[in-house]
Parts: structure tokens; C-alpha cells; sequence
């Protein structure tokens, strides 16, 4: 047979690598035979014209066959190009690839095979290759992918759940991207629902809580509320702050909020006379004073001017009255919710548990719907002497009755925020157990923090009996609170201290603990992440058996109250589960 680059040199079958060589050097040094006759390369025929002699003194360039693939292999030297490997590379030769944490090859891999050998030398220890900025192995052909957020292969294929199962092929240029996901979520969305902001992760977007707006990572937004400040996705604090600061005219540094609780550093203050907060430069529309506009915050002449032409009927020059609301504006007070009201507005009162009245309620009125909220029927005076239907609370620690929204109460409060004589203690949405910290549920509404459950009358047990459950010196020494126990080597007894009075209050175990927190965690997502196991049936939240609970089990909140170790990752960087093998009870 003939090959090609080798034009008349016959091989018998198919030769091997070995015989392709030596013929090459063969037909450098003359010595190979083609079609019968010997080649002579220290001469070559020229064009009788020139007869130009041709010397073999300079070294000989060898070349075998001279063509190239696509790829700029040389075919004629049994070279083919492989796409996967970006080599050119013999089905017979066996090589051992540096780009690939020195992974062997033997010719072109197919795909799979490649991704077997290559993910197993690169997650984890990586063999001969570093990470980039985006956390990717290179030496395994990753590469980070900024608008999918992901680490990629070019040549790799994907499906994306979090895009709605849209499946791209290495990294997409943000046209494609947006083709393909605009076309799968809006509307309908296929593949994937909202986030607890209302935002479609299907199509890359996820709620960001300081703009209180749906947001993608890499796109740049001008947002008009904060003095058209330019994000892109989701900004930290204080690059929010630095941002809406230059903004403000005049600029407030710092992000606290004034004692109205208007964010300053956004640009806000607030206005005494609209009772909310404004911003001098925007001009807002006011359903609660008949639609009336009004630019920053208005005087008192230009409120009542305006408020008094929207008012139907209008009564012009009206002044306050003893309370302070504006009679021409169609305000008056009304006791039960201690504020000035229109008989035909129906408003939203965030005080009271964001409930809706229209006008002035009636006191029957406004103890039975916030019945329905906080499960406690409101009205007249409590045992304390306080206004509960007005939202007044008891201070303990003060001796005196006040609202949380307007006034402070100075509470002893323990290491997880709460007050100390507090079992369940509700701040902004969520309730969360006071000796642990642990989350039980998240509310449809928010609180400036009040106790929802007080703690239970203190159980007073014997002393001696409280002491006998030890049975051992360890465990008797160990029992708490410390120096009350002590143990009897004579008769093998754990026994009260002699200082130790004869009745105690009984403390509780951390297992007591766990159990409690997990007969009141009311939502699937908090019982597990308090270690507890969820009854789908029952929509009941249970404890396991104290033999089964693990470290593991527990989220990163709980895992000290435990006695377990939060896992730690890096310097700074802290994952949400527990280390350690049982919690010490």
C-alpha cells in the first residue's frame, strides 16, 4: 500500500509507528528504495537551464508528508487533531497531560472518559493546576461563567434548573442568555417558581432586601427612589450608603435612622404634618388627604389649601381641634385607636398588626379583629392597669405601663435578645425560642419585639431528691447549678451539699430544651434546621429520641446552645452545620 507524504514507498499492511519513522530516515539518508529504484539525496535534478548542483552539507529538514488537518496536525506522521484534549495526538501513543493534573491519555478520549479521569484528580486535591477568581479548576478545562454564576467547560452542554431548565453550551454572551431565559420566563414560567420575595430564580432573578426590589447579578439598574443611584444587582450596605449619601442634598453620613425612623442617609426625613417620611425633592400623591400632591413636606398653610379643595365638602380656614386633628381636612380623633381619622378612609394601622379600619372603630369592633391576630381579646384595663386595646404593654422592670412604637422599656435581656423572663419572644417577623436562639416560625406580620409566651412558674423539687437521679461520682459532681451536689463514697450516694438549701428550682436539661423547641417550631424549614423531624401528615413538628439526635443534624444558629462546634470554612466564612458527634445534654 502507498502512503500519502511517503509518495512510492510500499508498506505491507498496516505499519507501525517504528516503520514510519525508519522510512523516513531511510529516503533522508538514501538509502530506501521507491518503486525499485534507489533514492539519492545528495543530488536532486534541476531544470537543464540552472544545473544547479545541490551539496548535502547543511542539515537535512525532514518534513513527513507535509499536509495538516484543520487543527495543524501533520496527517502524513499518523497525527489527528482532538478537539477535547486541544492536542494533536496518535490513536497508539499513551501521554501523560500537564493541563490535565498530569492525567494519561491514549489518543483522543471520548467525553466521558475525560471527565472521569479529569474530575477525579481535580475535586479535591487538584494535581497540577490552580483555581481562578472564580473558584474554578483550570487544570480540569473550567473556566467561571459570570452570567450563570457557575463554573463551565466550553465544550460541555448543560440544562440549568435555576434558568428554567435552559441549556447553554459553555458560557453564553449575555444575547443569548437573555433570548433563551426571557423565552422560558415571561410568561409562562417553565421550570421554576418564585423566591419568598416573589422573584423568578428561573430567570435569574432573586430578591435583594436593601432595594426591596427583584434584581439580576449582572445587570446595572437606575433606581429613581433612591435619587437615581446606579446598582448593579444587589449592592452591600455600604456601598448603598456611599451611593444614596452622594445622592442626598444635603448628604447625611452614617445610615441611622431619625426619630421619626426615617432612613437620613437614603435622603428621608420626616414629616410632622403628612406623618411619614418624605424626601424634599419628590412629589408624592396622598390617598389619606383626598389625593392631594405634595412635593417634599408642605407647610401648614399649603396642607390645609390643598387638603381643604380635595375635602368634600370643602371647609376652608378650619382649625384643630382639641386633639390636634384637622377638622377642615374632615380629621377626627377617635379613642379607640388614639389617632386623628377620616369617617371615609379605610387605612392600614401598622401598630396595630397592619389591621384595616374604616373611619372609627368601635371599641367591640377593634377587640374582635385584633382577636383574630394575636388570639387574645383586647379591651379596658389588664391586671396591671394597662390600656391593652391601645397597645399598651406592662414594663416590669420600669413599674409602669407604655407602647412600644413610642416609648422604651429598660428589660434585662439574655444572650439571644430576650427578655429574661421570656419563654418565646416575637422581633420583627419572626418568634424564636429564648434558650436557644432557634427560629420556630416566621410571621405574615412584623413586631418591634414583644414577649409572646412568658417562661412557666419555676417547678420546686427536694434537694435530696434532685440529687439521687446522679448515679455516678462524675455525674454528681457535674450537676447544676455546681456546688450543689456531692457525692457519698460510703454508701455510693450522690447527696445534698450541707450548704445547699432543702428546696430547689429543678433545672432543665438541654435535652428538656430541645424537646420544647421542637413541640413549638410550627414550619417545616425550622424544624429541621432545629434537628427535629416534620410529620407531614400531622403538620407536627416532633423530637427524636436522644439517642438519634447528632451534631449534624442542628443548623449553625443552635449549634453552641448545644454544645456542638459550628463548622467553619476558610478564615472568615462559617457554613451552617455542626461539628461533633452528640450534643451534650
Amino acid at each position: 500500500m502507498e502512503v500519502s507524504g511517503l509518495e512510492g514507498v510500499e508498506f505491507k499492511g498496516c505499519p507501525s509507528k517504528e516503520e514510519v519513522e525508519k522510512k523516513a530516515l531511510e529516503i533522508a539518508a538514501g538509502s530506501v528504495l521507491i518503486k525499485g529504484v534507489p533514492v539519492d539525496t545528495s543530488k536532486t535534478e534541476t531544470p537543464a537551464e540552472t544545473e544547479t548542483p545541490v551539496t548535502t552539507d547543511a542539515p537535512v529538514d525532514i518534513k513527513i508528508g507535509g499536509n495538516q488537518d484543520e487543527g495543524g496536525c501533520f496527517t502524513s506522521a499518523g497525527y489527528a487533531h482532538c478537539k477535547i484534549l486541544d492536542a494533536c495526538v496518535r490513536q497508539w501513543e499513551t501521554v501523560a497531560y500537564k493541563d490535565f493534573g498530569g492525567v494519561e491519555f491514549t489518543g483522543c478520549p471520548s467525553e466521558a472518559l475525560f471527565l472521569e479521569k479529569t474530575t477525579k484528580v481535580t475535586d479535591p486535591p487538584v494535581i497540577g493546576g490552580d483555581k481562578d477568581e472564580g473558584g474554578c479548576y483550570t487544570s480540569a478545562g473550567y473556566a467561571h461563567c459570570k452570567i450563570l454564576g457557575a463554573c463551565v467547560r466550553d465544550w460541555e452542554t448543560v440544562a440549568y434548573k435555576d434558568f428554567g431548565g435552559v441549556e447553554f453550551k459553555g458560557c453564553p454572551s449575555e444575547a443569548v442568555f437573555l433570548e433563551k431565559t426571557t423565552k422560558t420566563t415571561d410568561p409562562p414560567v417553565i421550570g421554576g417558581g418564585k423566591d419568598e420575595g416573589g422573584c423568578y430564580i428561573s430567570a435569574g432573578y432573586a430578591h435583594c432586601k436593601i432595594l426591596k426590589t427583584c434584581v439580576r447579578s449582572w445587570e446595572t439598574k437606575t433606581y429613581k427612589e433612591f435619587g437615581d443611584a446606579e446598582f448593579t444587582g444587589c449592592p452591600s450596605e455600604e456601598l448603598f450608603k456611599e451611593k444614596t449619601t452622594k445622592a442626598t442634598d444635603p448628604p447625611v453620613i452614617g445610615g441611622d435612622k431619625d426619630e421619626g425612623g426615617c432612613y437620613t442617609s437614603a435622603g428621608y426625613a420626616h414629616c410632622k404634618i403628612l406623618k411619614t417620611c418624605v424626601r424634599s425633592w419628590e412629589t408624592k400623591k396622598y390617598t389619606e388627604f383626598g389625593n392631594a400632591e405634595f412635593m417634599g413636606c408642605p407647610s401648614e398653610e399649603l396642607f390645609k389649601e390643598k387638603t381643604a379643595k380635595a375635602t368634600d365638602p370643602p371647609v376652608i380656614g378650619g382649625a384643630k381641634d382639641a386633639k390636634g386633628c384637622y377638622t377642615s381636612a374632615g380629621y377626627a380623633w377617635c379613642e379607640t385607636l388614639k389617632t386623628c381619622v377620616r369617617s371615609f378612609e379605610t387605612k392600614k394601622y401598622s401598630e396595630y398588626n397592619d389591621l384595616e379600619f374604616k373611619g372609627c372603630p368601635t371599641e367591640s369592633e377593634f377587640a374582635e379583629k385584633m382577636l383574630t391576630v394575636t388570639g387574645t381579646r383586647v379591651g379596658g384595663k389588664d391586671v396591671n392597669g394597662c390600656c391593652s386595646s391601645c397597645g399598651e404593654s406592662y414594663c416590669e422592670s420600669e413599674k409602669k405601663c407604655y407602647m412600644a412604637w413610642k416609648d422604651t422599656c429598660k428589660v434585662e435581656m439574655n444572650d439571644y435578645g430576650c427578655p429574661v423572663d421570656c419563654q418565646q419572644y416575637m422581633i420583627e417577623e419572626h418568634i424564636k425560642d429564648c434558650d436557644t436562639g432557634a427560629t420556630l416560625s416566621k410571621e405574615s406580620w412584623s413586631s418591634l419585639g414583644h414577649c409572646v409566651n412568658k417562661r412557666a412558674a419555676k417547678t420546686m423539687v427536694s434537694t435530696k431528691d434532685y440529687c439521687k437521679t446522679a448515679t455516678k461520682s462524675r455525674e454528681c459532681t457535674r450537676m447544676k447549678p455546681s456546688k450543689t451536689c456531692k457525692w457519698n463514697k460510703k454508701n455510693g450516694l450522690c447527696i445534698p451539699q450541707k450548704k445547699s438549701p432543702k428546696e430547689m428550682e429543678k433545672p432543665l436539661t438541654k435535652f428538656d430544651v430541645y424537646m420544647n423547641v421542637c413541640k413549638t417550631s410550627k414550619q417545616e424549614n425550622f424544624c429541621t434546621e432545629n434537628g427535629c423531624t416534620w410529620v407531614a401528615t400531622d403538620k407536627a413538628c416532633v423530637a427524636k429520641k436522644q439517642a438519634d439526635v447528632k451534631c449534624t443534624h442542628l443548623g449553625y444558629s443552635i449549634c453552641k446552645a448545644y454544645g456542638c462546634r459550628p463548622k467553619t470554612v476558610g478564615k472568615k466564612k462559617k457554613s451552617n452545620k455542626c461539628r461533633g458527634k452528640k450534643p451534650k445534654w
